[in-house]
């Protein structure tokens, strides 16, 4: 017998079933206590169970968000440095473009005024040597009178005064130029730049 039991049995020597059965409860606590104890762990190793196949899930579906997140993001900067490739492309192309079609025009313009250059100093060379001709701008075939001597002597004074060839092929050339300009620039500026 135990020591428990013994000091039960002297002190209430009457009771002898009930007594017995609180000496085995007291005797046996650790066992009683260890087993509740076994069966809250079990309780609690049940729930973490349940919390960590939760936490399981809300993981992976962040992993899944995370992908697809990183792939959308990936899909536009490969987007975006395409559509950047494509318009620096579109603008090497449009830059040629505009240059060539500015460098025909040019091309065609000056061809244009060399030609009306041309004519425009055969007519001064003509009228400086005394020669007549027809004025090609009016369209009527009115000879060009000769022009008269410079006022050299006191005598010419009055005169009209004449320019040195020189001058007058100065002057045809900037003219043509001049009248050139207008056409050369509105013929520029409808290519869209």
């Amino acid at each position: 017998m135990s020591i428990i039991e013994t000091a039960v049995e002297a002190a209430v020597p009457e009771i002898g079933v009930p007594v017995k059965a609180a000496s085995w409860g007291l005797h046996h606590i650790g066992f009683v206590i260890s087993t509740l104890g076994c069966i809250v762990l079990a309780i609690l190793l049940l729930i973490q169970k349940g919390e960590t196949r939760h936490w399981q899930k809300q993981d992976a579906t962040h992993q899944a968000m995370f992908k697809a997140e990183k792939a959308a993001f990936e899909g536009t900067v490969a987007n975006w440095r395409a559509a950047t490739a494509a318009a620096k492309a579109a603008d090497i192309a449009h830059k040629t473009a505009v240059e060539t079609s500015h460098n025909q025009t040019t091309k065609d313009m000056n061809d244009a005024i060399t030609q009306r250059r041309d004519a425009a100093r055969a007519i001064v060379r003509r009228v400086h040597t005394g020669q007549t001709g027809t004025n090609p701008g009016s369209g009527t075939g009115t000879p060009v009178p000769s022009p008269t001597n410079t006022a050299s002597s006191p005598n010419g004074a009055g005169e009209s005064a004449e320019l040195s060839e020189a001058d007058k092929l100065i002057c045809a050339d900037n003219t043509v130029k001049a009248q050139g300009w207008p056409a050369w620039w509105k013929s520029i500026t409808a290519v869209p730049n």
